[in-house]
């Protein structure tokens, strides 16, 4: 059995074909437009229907895309960049620790007064490092000896950093002497200023450092507390002196907390 309503869809739709084509009268022509109007809302339905349809095919088509983009480039947990870790800050090579500087001035001795280690002695003590409120520096003596050599001599070595001018400077060590060392300013190689007196095989230099630091070196052939006689063969020579105060190892420890 064919359904009523569908039969009577079909007789609108046949008649509706037919309006334009056959003559008709006042009533018939109001009934034929009633079905054209029945007919345009029903096609405007339809079609708004598939237009809705495709609107949200389309939408959810898009929201897909833009969520399977946004899944694709979602950025992964934040990557940071390594942080280097500075290294330990590098110690000027040349600067001795405080437990070090005994050596260090033993050995910078060695090589520019005694490179064949036959003559210093060091018996008087190590060269420690004195601290005190506006001061900080080592002052020592140490013997000279050769062998069949009755004398002996000595060398005192001080260096230092002081607020206040420093107690021994060239000049002051054989001042009491009959024939005192007279200082006179000389340039050294590397052409900064110093101050150097002979008296005889008696020496007095001192000179600051480009760092602040002060040197100052006597040399006496008689080490005179332990013998007053001479050593015959003590000589050292102005460019032994230059060399040992410009050598860039010559430095004070860098203070410590500890």
């Amino acid at each position: 059995m064919i359904d009523e309503q569908l039969l009577q869809d079909r007789l609108t739709d046949a008649a509706a074909a037919q309006d334009d084509l056959l003559p008709r009268s006042v009533a018939d022509d109001l009934a034929a437009g009633r079905r054209r109007l029945r007919r345009r809302r029903f096609l405007a339905g339809g079609t708004a229907l598939i237009a809705a349809g495709a609107v949200a095919v389309a939408t959810i088509g898009v929201s897909g895309a833009l969520r399977n983009t946004a899944q694709l480039e979602a950025p992964t947990a934040t990557q940071q960049a390594p942080v280097s870790t500075p290294s330990a800050v590098a110690k000027p090579q040349n600067v001795a620790k405080p437990q070090n500087f005994d050596g260090l001035m033993k050995s910078l001795m060695y090589k520019h007064f005694d490179p064949s280690k036959k003559h210093l002695n060091f018996t008087t003590g190590p060269f420690t490092i004195n601290t005190e409120p506006g001061y900080r520096g080592t002052l020592r003596k140490v013997g000279w000896n050769a062998k069949g050599d009755k004398g002996q001599g000595m060398f005192l070595i001080g260096l230092e950093r002081s607020a206040t001018p420093a107690g021994n400077t060239c000049g002051s060590y054989f001042e009491s002497e009959p024939r005192p060392v007279i200082c006179r300013p000389v340039t050294l190689p590397t052409s900064r200023p110093a101050m150097i007196g002979r008296q005889g095989r008696m020496i007095e230099f001192s000179y600051r450092q480009p760092d602040g630091e002060f040197l100052y070196v006597a040399v006496d052939p008689v080490f005179r507390n332990n013998t007053n006689i001479a050593s015959k063969q003590m000589v050292i020579t102005d460019a032994q002196l230059f060399a040992f105060a410009t050598d860039p190892a010559l430095n004070l420890p860098p203070l410590t907390g500890k």
